[in-house]
């Protein structure tokens, strides 16, 4: 099961790649970005979900219901604060520019509240996750090490994707950026944005169990898909 749902994140992502590449689908693709974002992370969340630990110690008699409860409930506590506190320093940052630097969003990714776009706090909250999966898979063992060592890393992965997304987000019209350049202050306050997110998560006694393959596999999947509307953009 675990595999077909990997399978099927491929296929959707990389196909939704494909359709820029080829000029297909654009105003359906248009339609659907913000809801895909949010649907996204919605799903990793879910798979996450079931006690925040491997299957073998979920099934353990020592594991009680209650446990299982309170944790999930800090899970999703912590979600929300992600998409909550995401959304606001994105708003902050469009209103002053000294978080990210002069960025404006614009109407691609619906709905807009006040100017920004709702999916952009759960793409926060989905990237978070993708990128914790990554570090824990390269990394395995930091998650029994201090917590900003361990945001620290994540972070820099966050950071790292941001990168790599921040040419086809421009082109496919998420925001456009002052001067038409991403300044490096907008790198500095993702690290910093993505650190708290972290931490906060690991205060909460979250982030330590191992997340998902789904969760893993949702990076590179995310990843695949700008490179392929870059390069889509790159051949018009």
């Amino acid at each position: 099961m675990n595999n077909a749902k990997i399978i099927f994140l491929y296929f959707f992502l990389l196909a939704g790649g494909m359709w820029h590449l080829l000029g297909m689908f654009q105003e359906l693709m248009r339609i659907l970005a913000g809801p895909l974002l949010i649907g996204l992370a919605i799903w990793l969340l879910l798979e996450y979900l079931p006690g925040d630990e491997p299957k073998s110690e979920r099934r353990s008699a020592r594991i009680s219901l209650l446990q299982n409860w309170r944790r999930q409930s800090r899970l999703v506590l912590w979600f929300l604060l992600v998409v909550v506190l995401s959304f606001s320093v994105e708003w902050l940052g469009v209103k002053t520019g000294l978080i990210f630097g002069e960025y404006d969003y614009g109407d691609t990714l619906q709905p807009l509240i006040f100017g920004i776009p709702l999916a952009i706090g759960f793409a926060w909250a989905g990237m978070i996750l993708a990128s914790v999966a990554v570090v824990q898979r390269f990394y395995p063992g930091i998650s029994g090490r201090g917590d900003g060592y361990f945001a620290f890393w994540v972070s820099l992965v966050m950071v790292l994707f941001d990168m790599a997304m921040e040419p086809a987000a421009i082109r496919l019209t998420y925001w456009t950026w002052a001067g038409g350049e991403v300044p490096l202050q907008n790198y500095l306050g993702w690290f910093v944005t993505s650190f708290i997110l972290v931490l906060a998560g690991r205060w909460l006694q979250l982030l330590r169990k191992p997340l998902p393959a789904l969760a893993f596999h949702a990076f590179w999947a995310q990843l695949g898909y700008f490179v392929l509307v870059i390069m889509a953009k790159s051949n018009s």
